[in-house]
C-alpha cells in the first residue's frame, strides 16, 4: 500500500526510501509550488535549505528542480545549514517561504521537509490545510519526472551564516559574556550547528571545546538529539576539564541540550524557566508568556511571582509562534526545547537558546543548578518527564481509554479534574498532572507528568507504562 505524505507538527517525516522518495518529494515541492502560485503570484520567490542526512542535499536539489519548473526563483543554500538561518533568511530576502529538508532529531533512517512560511516561523494549521489539499490532489495526479532538470537562470546559491549570526547577537548581551571568561563545551551532534555556536563564543570565552563536528549522515550511531542520554560525553568533558557549560545542539540547530558545571543535565523546562527570570530579572523585559500545554507549570508559578500574563497552546511551535506574532511576548517555548524570545524570529532557534543560557551565567556568576534551585525555594519544586512508546496500530485504542476514563487513576490516587486540550489531561490534588497524546509524525504516544517530588519519577513512568501495556493487550475495557 502507498504511504501517503502528510505534514506532522513541524512537518512531514518519513523513513527514507519507504515513504520519504524522490517521488513523493517531488509531490511535495509541486504542492508548495502550487501554494506559493496561489497564495504569492507577485513573489514568486522560495529558500531552500538543508540537513547533514542521506541525500538531504539531493533531495532539496530535487525540490529546487521542481520550484524552477513553476517558474519560482530558488535561493540554495551553499551547505547543510540551520532552520534559524534558513527562517531568518525569509525576512532578509523577502521571500514567500522556504522549505528545509530535515527530519530535526530523528533517527538517521528519516527524512523529512519543513515548510517555513514568509513570516520567518513554523506554517500555521490554516498554511497546511491548504498544502495538504494540494498534496492529496498531486498524489493522484502528479506524474513522477525521473529527468527533471534545474533551470539556472531560477536559481542561485547562498551561505546565510555570517548575516544570520551578525542577527543573533544583536539579541544578547556578548561584552557580559567576555567579561566573564567561561570555559564551554559545544557539540553539534554531527548536524548543521557546526561552526555557528563557536564562531561567536570563541571570540569571547576563554577556552571552547568543540565535538562532535564534522557531517555523519548517521549522527554517530545516535538520534542528534540532545537529551540527558546522549550526553555523556559533554558531561564527561566538562567535569574533567572544570568548565561552566556544556552545550548541545540538535540536528538542525533549533534546539539545545545543556550540562551545567556540576555535570548536572538542565532540561528544556529547567532552561524555559531559568530563561524567563534571566529576561526579566537581568534584562527587563515586559509581555506575556507563551508556552504548550505539555511544558512545566514552574513557568505558570513564575507568570504568579513576577505578574505576567500567561499564554497555554496545543503542542507544536506552530501555535507558540502564531501568538507571538499576535503580542507582546517575553518567550515563547515548549518542553521539547525549542524557543524564541521578543522582538527575534518567531522560529524556535538553538543557536539564540544557547547563547542566552551563557548569557544567564555570566549575569548571576554561578551553576544552573545553584540558580534552580534557588528558583525552586520561590516557586516550589516542579520534577517533569516525558515518556514515548510505539503504538504499532494501537494508538486510537489507547486514546480512546484515556478519552472515556474520566477519573484516572495514579499512585493510587483518582484524578480531581480532566481536560481535553489536544490531548488529554488529569490533574491530581497534590499538584501532579498527567497528559497524553498521540504524535503527529508516527504511531507514537507521548505521556507527560510533572509532581514535586523528583523520587516519585520513575515510579510514575513504571506505573504509566504497564497501564498502557495493559491497554495494548486488551486487558482492560475501554
Amino acid at each position: 500500500m502507498k504511504e501517503t505524505v502528510r505534514f506532522g507538527t513541524e512537518g512531514w517525516r518519513a523513513m527514507i526510501a519507504r515513504s520519504f522518495t524522490f517521488n513523493n518529494v517531488q509531490i511535495f515541492a509541486q504542492a508548495v509550488s502550487d501554494y506559493i502560485l496561489d497564495a504569492h503570484s507577485e513573489n514568486k520567490t522560495i529558500i531552500v535549505g538543508y540537513d547533514t542526512r542521506f541525500l538531504a542535499d539531493k533531495f532539496a536539489h530535487e525540490m529546487a528542480c521542481v520550484f524552477t519548473k513553476n517558474k519560482i526563483r530558488v535561493f540554495f543554500s551553499e551547505r547543510d545549514v540551520p532552520v534559524p538561518s534558513v527562517a531568518f533568511s525569509v525576512i532578509q530576502k523577502k521571500t514567500a517561504g522556504a522549505v528545509m529538508i530535515t527530519a530535526s532529531s530523528f533517527s538517521y533512517e528519516y527524512c523529512g521537509i519543513k515548510f517555513i512560511p514568509s513570516y520567518a516561523g513554523p506554517a500555521e494549521p490554516k498554511i497546511i490545510k491548504h498544502i495538504e489539499k494540494l498534496l492529496e490532489f498531486n498524489e493522484s495526479s502528479y506524474e513522477y519526472d525521473s529527468n527533471l532538470q534545474l533551470d539556472y537562470e531560477l536559481f542561485s546559491k547562498f551561505d546565510p551564516m555570517e548575516d544570520y549570526l551578525d542577527y543573533v547577537k544583536k539579541f544578547v548581551d556578548l561584552d557580559k559574556i567576555q567579561e566573564a571568561q567561561m570555559n564551554i563545551v559545544i557539540n553539534p551532534m554531527y548536524g548543521t550547528g557546526r561552526g555557528y555556536l563557536e564562531s561567536i563564543l570563541e571570540e569571547i570565552c576563554s577556552q571552547v571545546i568543540v565535538i562532535n563536528d564534522h557531517v555523519d549522515c548517521c549522527f554517530g550511531g545516535k538520534k542528534p538529539d540532545p537529551g540527558e542520554h546522549n550526553l555523556e560525553e559533554d558531561k564527561r568533558l566538562v567535569l574533567e576539564n572544570g568548565f561552566d557549560l556544556g552545550i548541545s545542539l540538535d540536528g538542525d540547530a533549533d534546539r539545545i541540550g545543556v550540562i551545567d558545571k556540576n555535570g548536572v543535565y538542565i532540561n528544556p523546562n529547567q532552561v524555559m524557566s531559568l530563561l524567563l527570570y534571566h529576561l526579566i530579572s537581568n534584562r527587563s523585559f515586559t509581555g506575556k508568556v507563551v508556552k504548550s500545554v505539555s511544558s512545566t507549570r514552574m513557568l505558570d508559578r513564575l507568570c504568579e511571582l513576577f505578574g505576567v500574563p500567561l499564554i497555554h497552546t496545543p503542542v507544536g511551535f506552530k501555535y507558540i509562534s502564531e501568538k507571538m506574532r499576535e503580542s507582546d511576548v517575553i518567550i515563547g517555548g515548549e518542553e521539547s526545547g525549542g524557543l524564541s524570545i521578543k522582538g527575534y524570529l518567531p522560529e524556535k532557534d538553538g543557536i539564540l537558546a544557547a547563547l542566552l543560557v551563557v548569557e544567564l551565567v555570566a549575569y548571576e556568576g554561578k551553576s544552573l543548578s545553584e540558580i534552580m534551585e534557588e528558583l525552586q525555594k520561590k516557586t516550589g519544586y516542579f520534577y517533569s518527564r516525558r515518556v514515548d512508546i510505539e503504538l504499532d496500530g494501537n494508538e486510537k485504542f489507547v486514546l480512546d481509554y484515556f478519552q472515556n476514563t474520566d477519573a484516572f487513576t495514579l499512585r493510587g490516587e483518582k484524578a480531581i479534574g480532566k481536560k481535553q486540550f489536544d490531548g488529554v489531561m488529569y490533574n491530581y490534588s497534590d499538584g501532579t498532572w498527567f497528559y497524553v497524546r498521540t504524535s503527529g509524525n508516527r504511531e507514537l504516544l507521548r505521556m507527560y507528568f510533572e509532581t514535586s517530588e523528583f523520587s516519585e519519577l520513575d515510579n510514575i513512568e513504571l506505573e504509566l507504562k504497564n497501564i498502557v501495556q495493559k491497554i495494548i493487550k486488551r486487558e482492560v475495557c475501554v
